[in-house]
């Protein structure tokens, strides 16, 4: 199965002071595979991106809910399958009453469709 990252990250800018971000990436049930890929990302950033960005791992419904959560703003960062993410962009199937503006940032896996 291919899976996205998906992305809306915001930068937090206040009179030319940067202000420490919490980013939230939104993964799946506990016990799945998305969550602890999601903890795995959650630590590298933590490590890698200094003080000024951080972020945590949120427990969600999985790929289907995720897509919404990112619009939303629930969450910043979401992981989904690349089906999904076709469909919401499209406003299609189950995300037909409004397409959402989401961007891919990385395959964790290849798929084909």
């Amino acid at each position: 199965m291919r899976l996205f990252i998906l992305a809306a990250v915001v930068a937090a800018v206040r009179t030319g002071t940067t202000i420490a971000e919490e980013l939230r990436i939104g993964t799946a049930s506990l016990g799945g595979a998305f969550d602890p890929m999601g903890q795995l990302i959650s630590n590298l950033v933590n490590k890698h991106a200094g003080n000024d960005i951080s972020m945590v791992s949120v427990v969600t419904g999985g790929s289907a809910q995720n897509p919404r959560l990112t619009d939303s703003g629930e969450v910043e960062i979401s992981i989904t399958n690349n089906n999904l993410a076709k469909l919401a962009v499209a406003g299609a199937g189950s995300y037909s009453s409004v397409p959402i503006d989401i961007k891919a940032v990385a395959a964790l896996q290849p798929q084909r469709v």
